[in-house]
């Protein structure tokens, strides 16, 4: 069994995270244990933990064989893209930049009509034959 601790800020008590390796099997167990009866600084860290995973820090969700991860390397791509490098009719592009850039200048307006701040597009090409 191997033991590690961390010392957390001082609101929060000292954890200890344990990991159980079983039958030479990669599972791991974790568990956070605490002395004290209160559970709140538990609730506490588990809710500051989930908060910064789900924070994004330069990073894209990507849905990958089944499951979301977060990529940075995605991320630092998409940042070198330019819209001269898009290839569309004039017309098309001048008319999906303008919505593209109203969307993101409009974040405030959904969140006063409290819908959720999103949008997708499809891009359909047409089959030659």
């Amino acid at each position: 069994m191997k033991v590690g601790s961390q010392e957390l800020p001082s609101r929060l008590e000292t954890y200890d995270i344990l990991k159980y390796w079983q039958d030479f099997n990669l599972y791991v167990y974790q568990f956070l244990v605490h002395e004290g009866t209160s559970e709140q600084p538990s609730k506490d860290l588990l809710t500051a933990a989930g908060g910064w995973s789900r924070a994004s820090r330069d990073e894209i969700w990507v849905f990958d064989q089944g499951s979301w991860r977060k990529d940075s390397g995605l991320w630092q791509e998409v940042q070198k893209a330019n819209w001269n490098d898009v290839i569309l009719d004039e017309d098309f592009k001048t008319t999906l930049q303008k919505d593209v850039f109203g969307f993101f200048s409009s974040e405030r307006v959904y969140l006063e009509l409290q819908i959720p701040w999103k949008v997708s597009y499809s891009l359909d090409v047409p089959m030659h034959t």
